[in-house]
């Protein structure tokens, strides 16, 4: 999974340089990158989800989890490599985190919840953004992808998810 987000970026500069390298821009492999990045982190949460109910065993070491553990949730290793390292939470936090989400099934059953509702929400934005990228012709169609690949797809998960959680905020 660490190897798939770099792999990602090389693919995604290559269809900006590409589409852009070329007069007139070739909108739709403009459009690529965000539904693309969405597809390929909605798919690895999915993934993890699955691996980790069914109790399969980490292949390697993973963030903080050792070779032979219980396979984690990718949102739990995002959560853990985004405060201990880029808010320099340290291995303090990072224990501290495994405790608190080891110890509570409130927390495991949010992170759940979490990586099922954007996993699943993700393939379907992507779908539908890929579909009307390629789906509607002519150049309405590629000036359609491009905005719908900029516009709809970085904002998804501010605005929808953010409506949600108000929701269940409120019950």
């Amino acid at each position: 999974m660490q190897l798939s987000l770099p792999l990602m970026l090389i693919v995604n500069v290559v269809f900006v340089v590409v589409g852009t390298a070329i007069d007139p821009p070739l909108m739709r492999l403009l459009a690529l990158p965000m539904p693309l990045i969405t597809l390929n982190i909605s798919w690895q949460l999915l993934l993890s989800l699955y691996l980790y109910s069914h109790h399969y065993r980490a292949p390697m070491r993973m963030s903080s989890t050792l070779k032979g553990e219980r396979f984690p949730m990718y949102l739990s290793l995002i959560i853990e490599d985004i405060v201990a390292v880029d808010l320099n939470g340290k291995l303090e936090w990072r224990k501290a985190w495994n405790r608190r989400y080891n110890s509570s099934f409130v927390i495991r059953r949010l992170i759940r919840r979490l990586t099922l509702f954007w996993g699943i929400g993700g393939m379907c934005i992507a779908a539908i953004t890929l579909g009307l990228l390629f789906g509607i012709k002519g150049r309405a169609g590629r000036e359609a992808g491009y905005a719908i690949g900029m516009l709809i797809v970085p904002y998804y998960n501010n605005n929808i998810m953010s409506v949600d959680f108000e929701r269940r905020k409120k019950c």
